[in-house]
Protein backbone atom coordinates (compact mmCIF):
# COMPACT_ATOMS: atom_id res chain seq x y z
CA UNK A 1 0.00 0.00 0.00
CA UNK A 2 1.16 3.56 -0.57
CA UNK A 3 2.91 5.31 2.35
CA UNK A 4 0.69 8.38 1.92
CA UNK A 5 -2.35 6.22 2.58
CA UNK A 6 -0.79 4.28 5.47
CA UNK A 7 -0.01 7.53 7.29
CA UNK A 8 -3.71 8.12 8.02
CA UNK A 9 -5.65 5.32 9.76
CA UNK A 10 -8.94 6.98 8.74
CA UNK A 11 -7.90 6.81 5.08
CA UNK A 12 -7.34 3.07 5.45
CA UNK A 13 -10.77 2.82 7.11
CA UNK A 14 -12.34 4.61 4.13
CA UNK A 15 -10.61 2.22 1.70
CA UNK A 16 -11.78 -0.74 3.78
CA UNK A 17 -15.37 0.51 3.76
CA UNK A 18 -15.19 1.18 0.02
CA UNK A 19 -13.80 -2.31 -0.62
CA UNK A 20 -16.90 -3.89 0.91
CA UNK A 21 -19.28 -1.65 -1.07
CA UNK A 22 -18.20 -1.95 -4.73
CA UNK A 23 -15.43 0.63 -4.13
CA UNK A 24 -17.82 3.44 -3.23
CA UNK A 25 -18.96 5.36 -0.15
CA UNK A 26 -21.28 8.23 0.84
CA UNK A 27 -21.07 10.63 3.78
CA UNK A 28 -24.00 8.86 5.44
CA UNK A 29 -22.27 5.49 5.14
CA UNK A 30 -19.07 7.00 6.56
CA UNK A 31 -21.02 8.51 9.46
CA UNK A 32 -22.90 5.30 10.26
CA UNK A 33 -20.08 2.79 9.68
CA UNK A 34 -16.95 4.78 10.51
CA UNK A 35 -18.21 7.47 12.91
CA UNK A 36 -16.76 10.02 10.49
CA UNK A 37 -18.18 13.41 9.55
CA UNK A 38 -18.75 14.40 5.93
CA UNK A 39 -15.88 16.90 6.16
CA UNK A 40 -13.52 14.19 7.40
CA UNK A 41 -14.62 11.88 4.60
CA UNK A 42 -13.99 14.64 2.06
CA UNK A 43 -10.48 15.15 3.48
CA UNK A 44 -9.72 11.42 3.36
CA UNK A 45 -10.97 11.28 -0.24
CA UNK A 46 -8.52 14.10 -1.01
CA UNK A 47 -5.78 12.04 0.66
CA UNK A 48 -6.60 9.15 -1.67
CA UNK A 49 -6.46 11.48 -4.66
CA UNK A 50 -3.13 12.90 -3.51
CA UNK A 51 -1.87 9.30 -3.34
CA UNK A 52 -2.75 8.93 -7.02
CA UNK A 53 -6.15 7.26 -6.82
CA UNK A 54 -8.73 8.82 -9.12
CA UNK A 55 -12.01 9.30 -7.28
CA UNK A 56 -15.23 9.91 -9.19
CA UNK A 57 -18.00 11.94 -7.60
CA UNK A 58 -21.61 11.20 -8.42
CA UNK A 59 -24.16 13.74 -7.21
CA UNK A 60 -27.49 12.13 -6.36
CA UNK A 61 -30.82 13.01 -4.79
CA UNK A 62 -32.52 10.73 -2.29
CA UNK A 63 -35.91 9.87 -3.84
CA UNK A 64 -37.65 9.83 -0.44
CA UNK A 65 -36.19 12.84 1.35
CA UNK A 66 -35.10 14.92 -1.64
CA UNK A 67 -31.73 15.55 0.02
CA UNK A 68 -28.67 15.84 -2.20
CA UNK A 69 -25.60 13.72 -1.53
CA UNK A 70 -22.40 12.59 -3.19
CA UNK A 71 -21.26 9.02 -3.77
CA UNK A 72 -17.50 8.69 -4.10
CA UNK A 73 -16.29 5.92 -6.44
CA UNK A 74 -12.86 4.45 -7.07
CA UNK A 75 -12.05 2.23 -10.04
CA UNK A 76 -11.38 -1.34 -8.83
CA UNK A 77 -8.74 -1.77 -11.54
CA UNK A 78 -6.86 1.30 -10.40
CA UNK A 79 -7.10 0.28 -6.73
CA UNK A 80 -5.62 -3.12 -7.57
CA UNK A 81 -2.82 -1.49 -9.59
CA UNK A 82 -1.54 0.20 -6.43
CA UNK A 83 -1.69 -3.11 -4.59
CA UNK A 84 -4.89 -2.78 -2.59
CA UNK A 85 -7.29 -5.73 -2.60
CA UNK A 86 -10.38 -6.43 -0.43
CA UNK A 87 -8.75 -9.53 1.05
CA UNK A 88 -6.05 -7.31 2.61
CA UNK A 89 -8.69 -5.91 4.93
CA UNK A 90 -10.13 -9.32 5.79
CA UNK A 91 -6.69 -10.46 6.99
CA UNK A 92 -6.15 -7.33 9.08
CA UNK A 93 -9.51 -7.80 10.80
CA UNK A 94 -8.67 -11.35 11.88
Amino acid sequence: MLPAIEAYPQTIAVLKAMSSNHWSITAREAMMDLDMTSATLARRVCDLEEAGIRIHRERKVNPVTGKKYTRYWASPDQIQQIGVTPDMFEKSAA
